[in-house]
């Protein structure tokens, strides 16, 4: 190679990491806020939701900055209007003092603001599926580390057709918290399959308990779960009140048991920081996000 020809190749290269080096003004484009809708109403409640906005990723997601509180938010039964919530400061919601929700009406709600582009949701309330017998049966069973677990099993009639259901355990005295639940029903979602039924790494948490009807649609159904036995006992509260563990079920719509399904995977996925959008979570609610439902609940104690 001559002299000549090497100093050639040589600025050439410069020349391309001068220009891989360069200045360049990229914009994100501009956020458009989007209205956001959430309720969740039980059967044989009252009506209330809350309504937000989306921000800029640059933007604190403080309530101050993602509440609403000047809404306009509409209430419809069966295709007839029914009521104007109203938003309670105490609560931060806004919510109806006339309607009730009831089985096998189908309810839409529409809510909008200044500015911006109003969102509309509808949701149908299904029936209760109550327990046919519910029991709690003690050291049933181990973990693979070993720890006793107590199991509890349910059994229902499953009304025909296509039903989503979701189930949580507490300990005694406790509505919150966390508590391991295992399984070997195929119908649950498992969320970390390819590990052992009862690995303390294939827990569930306790209010995470997802199941479909597809594998026994319309017949009776027991479902076996099982839970660290200590956190299953019962006991006497200071008022001389017993404390029982409870099992609490919810027949919900689909979009419900999807949108909640799609929740817990992206909160499973702890794979480290990444730097892609934002995924948003994909509900019922027409022009903007969140969740409308109307749900069934059965609640039973544990003996």
């Amino acid at each position: 190679m001559s002299t000549k020809t090497a100093c050639f190749i040589f600025f050439a290269c410069l020349a391309v990491l001068a220009a891989c080096t360069r200045n360049t003004d990229v914009r994100a484009p501009a956020h458009e806020p989007k209205l956001v809708l959430h309720g969740y109403v039980a059967v044989g409640e009252r009506f209330e939701v809350s309504v937000g906005r989306t921000l800029a990723m640059n933007v604190p997601a403080w309530d101050s900055n993602a509440l609403v509180k000047n809404a306009w938010v509409l209430l419809y039964d069966n295709g007839v209007f029914a009521d104007s919530l109203r938003y309670d400061s105490i609560r931060r919601r806004y919510a109806s003092n006339l309607v009730t929700a009831a089985s096998g009406h189908t309810y839409r709600v529409v809510a909008g603001v200044a500015g911006m582009t109003s969102v509309d949701a509808e949701a149908t309330a299904p029936e209760p599926v109550p327990a046919i017998s519910v029991s709690h049966i003690r050291n049933a069973r181990l973990t693979t580390d070993g720890a006793p677990l107590n199991d509890i099993r349910f059994r229902f009639n499953d009304p025909a057709g296509n039903n989503f259901y979701l189930a949580a355990v507490y300990p005694a005295g406790s509505h919150g918290g966390f508590l391991c639940v295992y399984t070997y029903e195929p119908s649950i979602e498992k969320y970390t399959g390819e590990l052992l039924a009862f690995d303390r790494d294939a827990c569930i948490d306790n209010d995470e308990i997802l199941f479909t009807d597809r594998s026994f649609s319309g017949t009776t159904k027991e479902i076996i779960l099982s839970a660290d036995a200590a956190q299953m006992e019962s006991y006497t509260d200071p008022s001389g009140n017993i404390q029982r563990p409870v099992l609490r079920r919810l027949n919900v719509s689909e979009d419900h048991y999807r949108y909640f399904k799609h929740m817990i995977s992206l909160s499973r996925d702890l794979g480290g920081p990444t730097f892609t959008d934002p995924v948003p979570v994909k509900g019922n609610v027409r022009n903007g996000y969140g969740l409308f439902s109307v749900f069934a609940a059965s609640v039973d104690s544990l003996p």
